[in-house]
C-alpha cells in the first residue's frame, strides 16, 4: 500500500465517522456516496494502458450527487466539496486526452483532489456540530428543509444542549419555542408563496 493511498484511506474513515456521529443529514449522505465510490475505484481494473472509465463513471456520478448538494442543501462547505470534484474530473479528462502523462502524476493529483473532498466533508461536519442551537432558532428562515425536519423529530446531534445528565428536560420550554417559531416561520413563506 503506498502513503498516498494509506493517507487518503485514514482521511476517508475519519471523515466518514465524523460525518456519521456530527454530520447532518448531507454529511451523512455524503459520507456513504463517498464510501461506496472508493469500494467501487477500489474492486475497479486499472491499468496504464487505458484510460479508467469505471473510476471515471463513478467520480463523474459523485460530481452530479456533490452539484445537487451544493445547489440545494445551502451548506459552503458542499460548494468546496464540488470544487474540488470537478478538479478531480479534470484530472481524469487530462489523462484520457493526454494519455502520455506519467501515470505516477495523475495518481497523485487524484489522490490530493480526493483528499481535498473529504477535507471539505471533515470541515462540514464539525461546523455543522458548532452550530448552537440559539442561532438557529432566531432565524430559522437560515434552515433547509431537512434541519427543520430534523428539530421536529428531535434529531439534534451535534447540539451543544444535549449534554448527558438532563439536558432533555431543561430544554423542554425552549425546544418548544423553537418550533412555535418554525412553524410560524413555515406558516408565512407558505403565504408568500400563495
Amino acid at each position: 500500500m503506498s502513503p498516498i493511498y494509506a493517507v487518503s484511506l485514514v482521511l476517508l474513515i475519519v471523515s466518514a465517522a465524523l460525518a456519521l456521529w456530527r454530520g447532518g443529514r448531507w454529511e451523512r449522505a455524503t459520507a456513504a456516496v463517498l464510501v461506496l465510490v472508493w469500494i467501487g475505484t477500489a474492486l475497479a481494473h486499472f491499468d496504464s494502458l487505458n484510460p479508467p472509465w469505471v473510476i471515471i463513471g463513478l467520480d463523474g456520478a459523485t460530481l452530479l450527487f456533490l452539484l445537487y448538494l451544493a445547489l440545494y442543501s445551502k451548506r459552503r462547505w458542499t460548494i468546496w466539496a464540488t470544487a474540488f470534484q470537478f478538479l478531480l474530473m479534470a484530472n481524469h479528462l487530462a489523462f484520457v486526452r493526454f494519455h502520455e502523462l506519467e501515470q505516477w502524476a495523475y495518481v497523485t493529483a487524484y489522490y490530493v483532489w480526493g483528499d481535498a473532498v473529504l477535507l471539505s466533508l471533515m470541515a462540514g461536519a464539525i461546523w455543522r456540530a458548532r452550530k448552537t442551537t440559539p442561532a438557529v432558532a432566531q432565524n430559522p428562515g437560515n434552515m433547509d428543509r431537512a434541519e427543520r425536519s430534523e428539530l421536529r423529530s428531535g434529531d439534534r446531534r451535534g447540539d451543544p444542549a444535549d449534554d448527558a445528565g438532563g439536558a432533555d428536560a431543561r430544554c423542554d420550554d425552549a425546544d418548544r419555542q423553537r418550533d412555535a417559531r418554525i412553524a410560524v416561520n413555515e406558516d408565512e413563506n407558505a403565504t408568500e408563496h400563495d
